[in-house]
């Protein structure tokens, strides 16, 4: 969703679809980009039910997604949270 300014001084909202799955607990790096544009979000997919399936990279500007998972049927993703630079 995007916020627009508009020249009177009003706001309009603008969505678009930016991936091509459902994704649920979004994730931007809120300390170095919160109110300022910013290129990638991370979240979860749930394809099978409620047991997270994929962590999930979307680039906003291209469109591409890029997915993490695991093999074993004992481990799943949640929400993702930011380390940051060890």
């Amino acid at each position: 969703m995007a916020l627009i300014h508009q020249t009177d001084g009003s706001v309009r909202l603008s969505w678009e679809v930016l991936g091509t799955r459902q994704m649920e607990f979004p994730r931007y790096n809120y300390d170095l980009v919160n109110g300022l544009p910013y290129r990638f979000v991370y979240g979860t997919t749930f394809d099978k039910g409620v047991r997270g399936e994929h962590v999930i990279k979307v680039d906003l500007e291209t469109g591409e997604e890029k997915h993490w998972t695991t093999d074993s049927e004992h481990l799943f993703p949640g929400e993702p949270v930011r380390k940051g630079k060890l």
